[in-house]
């Protein structure tokens, strides 16, 4: 089972989701397998001591992660990087239209937990 608890969160972070920047919205499929990602997270990565274990696949299925979809460029300067906060987290991340009904409302909660944990 350790090998899963490496796997799955492995696999997840290497999802292509749209950034959060992006007007871009899942496909059914992708939306699909993100919602059974978020739940897989909440439900095994919460509990742990090191829930931050799970912080690289939640930055992902939250479209923070992936460059190649991100706004930023070499000429992106410091002042337009928007520093990653539990406020910005959660009152903005969240609640972004694309991954409305496919982030659970539960996670919404507990995201920061994850992804801030030390």
């Amino acid at each position: 089972m350790t090998e899963v608890y490496q796997q799955v969160p492995a696999f997840i972070a290497a999802l292509p989701v749209p950034s959060v920047t992006s007007k871009e919205t899942p496909s059914a499929e992708q939306a699909e397998v993100m919602r059974a990602s978020f739940t897989f997270i909440h439900k095994f990565y919460l509990e742990f001591e090191s829930k931050k274990d799970g912080a690289p696949a939640l930055l992902n299925l939250l479209g923070l992660t992936y460059n190649d979809r991100l706004d930023l460029s070499v000429s992106t300067g410091a002042d337009q990087v928007t520093p990653l906060s539990t406020t910005y987290i959660r009152d903005s991340v969240c609640e972004v239209p694309a991954i409305q009904g496919v982030i659970p409302e539960d996670m919404k909660m507990v995201c920061n937990d994850i992804i801030f944990a030390k």
